[in-house]
């Protein structure tokens, strides 16, 4: 629903027969809004049904370049899907402003919390595989991501050594994403 200044959001709850709704303006980011809204709505129902919390779910995947061009990415969040260009953008500059506030000594950024989802970055050589989550992945997900990013990454040294752009020089873009959707990274 919309008003003069806000519009109203709502996510039915389901599974505990509830209904959230939240008020936002108009110019709010709504593929932020719907993130927060969806993993409110995930603890809520938690909360009202006394369950607990379930293995984190995979959201979204985005592989971009080390300077941040998005190659290719997967979402269940058709909001996402529209801006995916700009939440890519926006990876790529905080961990720019990790890397320039802490230097060094901070090294490469892993995981950071958004919006009650989790980040995890997956740095390889050429390529940065961000991961968006209901929860922190384990050791053994986040394995099994660094080994396919290197793998990919193995199999399209040349090209992305002289990658110019051409997004048909790179093979098996789809192929990564679709695994690393499908297996859930569990």
């Amino acid at each position: 629903m919309a008003g003069p200044h806000i519009l109203l959001l709502t996510q039915d709850l389901e599974q505990a027969r509830a209904l959230l709704v939240i008020a936002v303006e108009k110019e709010a980011n709504l593929g932020l809004v719907d993130l927060a809204m969806r993993a409110t709505g995930r603890r809520l129902e938690q909360a009202l049904l006394d369950t607990a919390p379930s293995a984190p779910q995979v959201e979204d995947l985005f592989l971009m370049t080390r300077s941040g061009v998005l190659l290719g990415s997967t979402t269940r969040n058709n909001v996402i899907a529209k801006d995916k260009d700009l939440v890519a953008g926006m990876f790529s500059i905080v961990q720019a402003f990790t890397r320039d506030a802490f230097g060094h000594r901070g090294g490469d950024l892993q995981e950071i919390e958004m919006a009650n989802l989790v980040v995890r970055v997956i740095q390889g050589q050429q390529c940065t595989l961000s991961i968006l989550s209901t929860g922190s992945l384990g050791e053994g997900p986040v394995g099994r991501a660094h080994d396919a990013l290197r793998a990919f990454e193995e199999s399209n040294r040349a090209a992305l050594e002289s990658w110019r752009g051409n997004l048909d020089a790179l093979h098996g873009i789809d192929d990564l994403l679709q695994e690393l959707s499908e297996d859930d990274l569990r």
